[in-house]
């Protein structure tokens, strides 16, 4: 620790972590029009798009588990999927990412905690 103390950070080759080093170097935008002026890309927009149809398709299906309280059955787990790519397409998505499908489980389980019951 002394010999980093004694001497500037970047001459003792001092290492910093990725999001300390990318908070150091990141720019700041100066005036309020520099934001608005700034366009989201393509990408960026397709990840909103898709997030905010997997959202509604997500509202769909827990309402969906909701009305299973009134009336119980067994769901599996791929007639939900179906479910969610129906509710999907009715969004404008045409696919499901990888993420969406890995995840369905567990988000479910977030939801409704203990009031399921999983095999």
């Amino acid at each position: 620790m002394i010999a980093l103390l004694s001497r500037e950070l970047v001459a003792a080759e001092g290492h910093y972590h990725r999001s300390c080093y990318r908070s150091y170097t990141r720019q700041v935008k100066q005036n309020k029009k520099d934001l608005e002026s700034d366009e989201l890309n393509e990408e960026d927009l397709r990840n909103k798009f898709y997030t905010n149809a997997e959202k509604t398709a997500y509202a769909e299906i827990y309402k969906e588990i909701r009305d299973l309280f009134c009336v119980p059955k067994v769901v599996k787990l791929s007639e939900l999927r179906e479910s969610m790519k129906t509710h999907m397409r009715n969004c404008g998505v045409s696919e499901l990412r990888k993420s969406t499908r890995t995840h369905m489980l567990r988000k479910i389980k977030t939801e409704f905690k203990e009031s399921l019951n999983y095999t």
